[in-house]
């Protein structure tokens, strides 16, 4: 009997990667190559709860529902610490995090070592174009060539670009960086270090 389910299950798991769809099977969802992800964010005052429902057209790549469930993963552990404050060094939630002091806590959390600068990080993984980035990525600002940010993207679509990061003025909170002339003058390039 449980072969037999195995098998409805990888039937239904191939029409849906030729019919671009997304079929839940199990309380599994399984993403074809345009999919919706819905995440619980925080607003910087982190007082309500809202939920975010972003388009993410990912034709050009196929990833593994592993590598899918790694960055939705690292997405919704980031989004519990929204509302934490900033503090310059800082690397736990107990005392605030700078911004690599926060994206290295998620990632550890999710069973990925990076540095603790982002310089250093922008190092460990593959350069991205900005059109192809995808929740779970890395997102580096700076002036000119000097990485002085880094933040995680949480979705991406064709009018937003939403990153969670740690600002020295609000703390951890989400952004979206094409509504944000600070933010998108600033910003440098992506890095995947969930595919490396």
């Amino acid at each position: 009997m449980r072969n037999l389910v195995y098998l409805i299950m990888a039937v239904i798991y191939v029409f849906s990667i030729e019919s671009c769809t997304t079929v839940t099977i199990a309380n599994k969802t399984v993403y074809s190559s345009e999919h919706k992800r819905q995440y619980v964010t925080r607003p910087s005052s982190a007082k309500e709860v809202q939920k975010k429902s972003i388009t993410h057209n990912t034709s050009k790549i196929f990833h593994p529902t592993s590598e899918l469930q790694k960055r939705d993963d690292i997405v919704l552990t980031a989004m519990k610490y929204a509302g934490r404050e900033y503090k310059s060094g800082g690397k736990l939630p107990e005392t605030g995090f700078d911004c690599s002091g926060f994206t290295s806590y998620i990632f550890s959390k999710n069973g990925i070592e990076l540095a603790s600068s982002s310089t250093m990080q922008a190092q460990q993984g593959n350069h991205k174009k900005l059109e192809d980035i995808e929740p779970g990525d890395l997102l580096f600002f700076g002036n000119g060539e000097n990485i002085n940010h880094v933040a995680i993207v949480t979705g991406r679509n064709n009018k937003d670009l939403e990153v969670i990061h740690s600002t020295t003025s609000a703390g951890v909170k989400v952004d979206n960086i094409k509504e944000s002339d600070y933010w998108s003058s600033r910003t440098l390039f992506a890095v995947d270090v969930i595919s490396r």
